[in-house]
């Protein structure tokens, strides 16, 4: 039997796929922004070769990580330079679901110009639908998924060491099979950022649709039920003070309730560091006891409690290990405060 090749560009592909993640489709191709952002369809093919614009920038050192993954496999390729593309081989000629997702962060956004099936008859079928749950997390490195793959006591990072399909965010939307999207950006903090510095924050970046362009507004229409924040770490590592982190936390509460008014709103916080604990523990009582039921508060297990012995990786962030943890915390208690609230 003949193998054929049929090319498909990027542009004529928003009918066969399922957006994921805060993706948009332009004239310059799929655009992947932000982490976990990518696309899921489903082909009948023998192998699967997607093309790319070029990813060079600013540091051209730092290439990006894309994880591909169908109904048997899973494969992370690591790209970078003029024209990369990733072959992915053994789809079997048969119908499978193609998943292929950004995995590291980066300000430089990544283009998907086209998409190359082989074999006997390679077709692309309807794109799989849509979940009954919708999931927003904002975050920082932890939200990331940075060096959750690293080793133990490693202060070097490498871009392929952090993996967003192994943080808790993703992990979380992956268990509750919700459509999600993840916001999210290392070094960021409610008020101030790790150095102090009072940079890009939160409530500057959540509604972003291109991750270092605060111009770009997000339009995809995306509407959440629960809104996870995971935020404070750096904003300790920063010294900021509990009565500016509060100012802080209120304002991008008041902003969120006012875009997705029937959305919940949980703050996760607690992984690395608790010095906020309370802090955010009592703006929710406050909040709650002034009558906004919308807002509560997930305690996250702490890498240093003892209860894992690889509990932290590169400087001193979550392992896949904690990241998993975590993950199995907040499901849970989203099981069962905010599920029974948003579903009949």
């Amino acid at each position: 039997m003949t193998c054929q090749r049929t090319v498909f560009p990027a542009r004529d592909l928003r009918p066969h796929l399922k957006l994921l993640g805060r993706t948009r489709l332009l004239d310059a191709g799929l655009e992947l922004s932000w982490s976990a952002s990518g696309f899921a369809l489903r082909v009948t093919a023998s192998r699967l070769v997607l093309r790319f614009a070029d990813y060079v920038g600013a540091d051209a050192c730092a290439p990006v990580c894309v994880r591909v993954s169908c109904d048997t496999h899973t494969q992370k390729f690591v790209l970078g330079g003029t024209s990369p593309c990733i072959l992915f081989d053994d789809l079997g000629e048969r119908p499978v679901t193609v998943t292929v997702l950004r995995v590291s962060e980066g300000d430089l956004p990544l283009y998907l110009t086209d998409l190359e099936l082989w074999g006997v008859s390679p077709t692309i079928g309807l794109p799989p639908p849509p979940s009954a749950r919708r999931m927003l997390f904002l975050g920082d490195s932890l939200t990331c998924g940075y060096g959750t793959d690293s080793r133990p006591g490693d202060t070097v990072f490498r871009t392929w060491e952090e993996d967003v399909t192994h943080a808790f965010a993703y992990l979380t939307a992956e268990a509750l099979e919700a459509d999600y999207q993840i916001v999210s950006v290392s070094g960021q903090g409610i008020t101030r950022n790790c150095n102090g510095e009072h940079g890009v924050l939160f409530s500057e970046f959540w509604d972003r649709a291109r991750r270092g362009d605060l111009s770009a507004a997000d339009e995809s229409g995306f509407v959440p039920q629960i809104i996870v924040v995971n935020g404070g770490t750096n904003d300790c590592n920063g010294k900021c003070p509990a009565e500016e982190l509060i100012l802080g936390f209120d304002a991008l509460i008041d902003r969120l309730h006012a875009a997705f008014p029937r959305a919940h709103v949980v703050l996760a916080y607690g992984l690395c560091e608790e010095t906020f604990v309370p802090v955010q523990r009592d703006l929710v009582e406050r909040r709650r006891a002034a009558g906004d039921g919308r807002v509560l508060f997930c305690r996250q297990p702490s890498i240093h409690d003892g209860v894992l012995p690889d509990a932290a990786g590169c400087n001193w962030h979550p392992t896949t290990a904690s990241q998993q943890r975590a993950a199995a915390v907040l499901i849970g208690f989203l099981r069962e405060t905010v599920l029974p609230e948003i579903e009949p």
